[in-house]
């Protein structure tokens, strides 16, 4: 048997909405998530060079702010030039597919 204390009604209802059914705020996310990654490659196939430049750098800052983040972060490095390190770590092999060859 349930040796669990009764819910109230806010418990109870967070946990029937905690499973794995999409709210609204999960489908809108899902559904920016996937026009910002087609974006680039319809822009690619229109022939638009400029936005699939801008898509790339845009691609490559925000490597840069999720390294940071990770590193000062999670990793509790406190020093800029530590968290350099090792982002320029992270980011050279991340972003070595992306540069154009000649």
């Amino acid at each position: 048997m349930d040796k669990s204390p009764p819910m109230d009604k806010v418990q109870a209802r967070r946990r029937a909405t905690t499973g794995l059914a999409p709210n609204r705020q999960s489908l809108v996310q899902i559904g920016l998530l996937a026009v910002l990654l087609l974006a680039p490659f319809g822009a690619h196939l229109l022939g638009e060079i400029y936005y699939v430049n801008l898509a790339s750098r845009v691609t490559l800052i925000a490597m840069a702010a999720v390294r940071l983040n990770l590193a000062v972060g999670y990793g509790g490095m406190v020093s800029f030039g530590h968290a350099a390190y090792f982002g320029l770590g992270a980011m050279w092999p991340a972003s070595a597919p992306i540069t154009p060859s000649t």
